[in-house]
């Protein structure tokens, strides 16, 4: 809730997504959908949760290990910013300053 309250949830999805266009994931996962839906049959055919069901695990394997520990580090530092408490030095993340910095 403080992350959407403070507006940090907004700036790390901003990042997130730009991770993940730059490492080329949305790509990937783009042309996962096409093929997926010829796989089916064509978009006449292809249901909304079928694609869910087929993309969500291949989705998530595929982003790699550097962004999600980045999120992960955005998030631990954000919490402990809240609560007062210091960060790990050397464990910056690609989130921006803020995200690092007492």
């Amino acid at each position: 809730m403080r992350l959407e309250e403070t507006g940090e949830l907004q700036r790390i999805k901003q990042t997130l997504q730009m991770q993940l266009t730059e490492c080329g994931w949305r790509d990937e996962m783009r042309d996962a959908v096409r093929e997926s839906i010829r796989a089916k049959g064509g978009v006449v055919r292809a249901t909304l949760d079928e694609l869910v069901f087929d993309l969500i695990p291949r989705g998530r394997s595929a982003v790699p290990e550097n962004v999600k520990g980045s999120l992960v580090r955005a998030v631990r530092d954000f919490v402990r910013k809240e609560n007062g408490e210091p960060l790990l030095t050397g464990e910056g993340n690609d989130f921006g300053p803020g995200m690092s910095e007492v």
